[in-house]
């Protein structure tokens, strides 16, 4: 609705304008934001930005000219060449993990979703909001893992149609601190574990993760940079307690620990995040964390079990 009503909105812009103040040889910028507006036609305004490519050229060479890919892109390239953006500002950090669970793309790592609703039993979804931000029929596949029996939980800050729809539970935690919040669950994991509760998949470990404990770290490697040892303070003296990661989250520290049984025991599950949660300052932590829940109980790569950013096209279709 939002973009129905900027597309016909009598305030849109439909035509060239520049600034009254500005010409290719007196910019006057100073005046940004200030200036008047006033209409030029198509094939002015198309001579300004030739123009002033072939002066940056001409005077700076090609590397001056910053633009992102696309057709765009072509085009400067047959010009003879432009510095390119680096990164995304839409995946976030997701774009920058995908390839250590070999997936093409980030969202191609959640399973189809006819294996989802068959197969899956938990559904662990962190700041999405499918029903919303997604083409296709994202909501409908959910709804029918429900109905043949999957249980959801969601953890935002925000309460949305998506979680209301599946009933899912909800867990408010603090914005920008999931990821502190996965490591809580990390540790209420290996403490588990470590007291007879089975609640590392060992088998997964041994055979398709590195760098879990200073055993599997590859060789050649610091064995003292390894993820059990992180979690549980081993070297910085900070135990990444349950307790650690109420301080920070705000999500109860009990229901962390019930959460972390009920992943390593629940199979099969999933974790999923909308993009919005790594798309922030340090956000890479957050995708290598859900990664690594999913690692130490062997919750990837199997029928019903996955761990995925799922967004737009890719969410549950």
């Amino acid at each position: 609705h939002g973009m129905i009503s900027n597309m016909t909105s009598p305030a849109r812009i439909k035509y060239p304008m520049k600034r009254k103040g500005w010409s290719p040889d007196a910019p006057n910028g100073e005046m940004r934001g200030k200036d008047e507006w006033e209409r030029i036609e198509w094939d002015e305004a198309l001579s300004y930005v030739a123009d002033e490519l072939k002066k940056a050229k001409e005077q700076y060479g090609n590397r001056s000219i910053l633009a992102a890919g696309s057709e765009i892109g072509r085009l400067l390239t047959l010009f003879g060449g432009y510095t390119a953006s680096w990164g995304t500002g839409s995946y976030g950090s997701f774009a920058l993990t995908a390839g250590i669970i070999g997936a093409e793309v980030w969202s191609g790592g959640i399973n189809d979703r006819i294996d989802m609703r068959e197969n899956t039993e938990l559904f662990v979804m962190i700041g999405s909001n499918p029903a919303w931000s997604s083409g296709g029929s994202p909501a409908f596949h959910m709804l029918q893992a429900k109905e043949n029996g999957a249980r959801f939980v969601a953890i935002d800050p925000y309460y949305n149609d998506t979680y209301e729809l599946l009933g899912a539970e909800w867990l408010p935690i603090r914005p920008g601190q999931d990821t502190a919040f996965l490591i809580g669950l990390a540790y209420a994991l290996i403490d588990g574990d470590a007291q007879g509760g089975n609640l590392i998949d060992w088998d997964f470990l041994n055979t398709h993760a590195i760098g879990f404990d200073a055993e599997h770290m590859p060789e050649g490697s610091d064995p003292r940079g390894n993820f059990r040892d992180y979690v549980l303070g081993t070297y910085d003296g900070l135990p990444k307690t349950p307790e650690w990661a109420a301080d920070i989250c705000g999500v109860e520290a009990a229901t962390i620990k019930q959460l972390a049984e009920d992943y390593a025991t629940t199979k099969p599950a999933t974790i999923f995040a909308g993009g919005a949660p790594a798309r922030i300052n340090e956000g890479e932590c957050l995708p290598h964390a859900m990664l690594a829940l999913g690692m130490v109980c062997g919750q990837i790569g199997r029928d019903g079990a996955s761990v995925s950013g799922t967004v737009h096209n890719s969410a549950s279709n």
